[in-house]
């Protein structure tokens, strides 16, 4: 089962499909919104950190950029002198059921490279930060507040929907890839929950792939909206050294990923200047020791004559721990660079105070 054709073809445009079970994402998101409202008025208990708590999420199932952002807005709070630490759910790590720290102020440790791709990617970004894993975010925050108490804020990778923590601060992450996908709730289409759960919200991130409007209905939420575009940090080979793009192109590539969004990735490669005869394109987090995965890339290599294959740094933290291709691979880096740095600077201002 193609996942991918399944969401471009049913999730993000109406079908008969979508329409079909519509009523039950009508269902589930009336379920979202009784939930949100008891949080609210403390029918069911959430717990209140000490310390300050950023919420980085998202609306719209797939790769919005949440952890991108993370690493954006990380980097922001310590240029202004603020001690940062950086909770995620470790999705499909071996340490997702407990909490543990991967990393602290001055090394990576060991146990991170089972910790999943988005706490590994955290890691190595975030030099001297401490990354705690876990998907209770409860027991993640009291581990942060026993362990670093001065902390100024924790940073909560992926938790828009987490309510049993409570949150100082929200920001709700799209892409204009996906936008709203076609406006249904899950199963019928991508939304996690109604749109007007956006109230809750202290600003929208809007990552712009491509060339898509935003909608209206977030330009109508009446929130903030920061516009955020990709930008490729370079090419590097797999020790980190950079790669000349006229040198890989004398060659037959082929792109690599198993992330929520694909065609940013090609976008990213093809601003780049990088040429690529095809691209392997992976569900989201995907398993990269399935061996049949390994003999039908093998098998392309051969058929397609490829010299090369060009992966996001989100995939290369899993790749490097496997056994190498028979042909060389590199990472193509990106980051997110803010349309509007004054917003961002009053923002950031209103944050630290």
């Amino acid at each position: 089962m193609d996942i991918q054709k399944i969401i471009d073809n049913h999730l993000r445009k109406k079908t008969f499909l979508s329409y079909l079970l519509s009523p039950l994402g009508f269902i589930y998101g009336l379920v979202q919104v009784v939930r949100r409202f008891f949080y609210r008025k403390g029918w069911i208990k959430s717990y209140q950190s000490k310390l300050k708590v950023i919420s980085i999420g998202n609306i719209v199932s797939g790769g919005a950029g949440k952890t991108p952002f993370t690493i954006y807005l990380c980097k922001l709070l310590q240029a202004s002198g603020k001690k940062v630490v950086v909770s995620h759910r470790g999705y499909k790590g071996e340490y997702e059921n407990t909490t543990i720290f991967i990393s602290n102020q001055e090394q990576i440790f060991e146990i991170a490279l089972k910790a999943g791709d988005e706490p590994l990617l955290l890691a190595r970004n975030l030099a001297k930060t401490p990354i705690v894993v876990g998907k209770d975010r409860r027991q993640a925050l009291k581990l942060v507040e026993e362990q670093y108490p001065d902390t100024d804020y924790v940073l909560l990778d992926d938790s828009f929907q987490h309510l049993k923590v409570q949150h100082d601060y929200d920001f709700v992450v799209f892409n204009s890839g996906f936008g709203l996908g076609n406006g249904f709730v899950l199963p019928a289409g991508l939304l996690r929950e109604f749109l007007s759960s956006l109230k809750c919200v202290s600003a929208i991130i809007w990552n712009q792939l491509d060339n898509n409007h935003i909608p209206a209905e977030l330009l109508n939420s009446g929130k903030e909206i920061v516009k955020f575009t990709y930008e490729a940090l370079g090419l590097f080979d797999i020790h980190d050294r950079p790669v000349e793009t006229e040198d890989v192109n004398k060659g037959r590539n082929a792109l690599l990923s198993g992330i929520g969004y694909p065609q940013g990735f090609e976008k990213s490669a093809r601003d780049y200047g990088l040429q690529f005869e095809k691209h392997f394109r992976l569900s989201d987090h995907f398993d990269y020791t399935d061996p049949s995965f390994r003999e039908r890339i093998n098998k392309a290599i051969i058929n397609d004559q490829l010299n090369s294959l060009i992966i996001t740094e989100k995939d290369f933290v899993k790749l490097q721990q496997l056994p190498p291709f028979s042909l060389p691979y590199y990472i193509l880096k990106v980051q997110l660079v803010a349309n509007n740095d004054q917003f961002i600077q009053n923002l950031l201002t209103r944050m630290v105070q």
